[in-house]
């Protein structure tokens, strides 16, 4: 028999996805609604968000980003 190794799953639930980025899970099913969700798979009424595709996602939703020290 073949062994399955445990790893992070592929896509997450909206209650798993707003855990992993730290944020309400009001804010991530407003997101999951919005015009320009992020990458989502939907298994019939269901709605599984892509763990990889997340943080791309909230960071191109952020309003302010960080400068490097130097300045650049």
């Amino acid at each position: 028999m073949s062994e399955v190794a445990e790893c992070a799953p592929l896509y997450l639930t909206v209650e798993e996805a707003a855990a992993y980025a730290g944020i309400g899970i009001g804010a991530m099913r407003d997101y999951v609604a919005s015009a320009d969700p992020p990458p989502l798979l939907m298994v019939g009424s269901k709605r599984y968000i892509q763990r990889a595709g997340l943080a791309r996602y909230l960071e191109d939703k952020q309003t302010w980003h960080y400068k490097a020290s130097d300045g650049k």
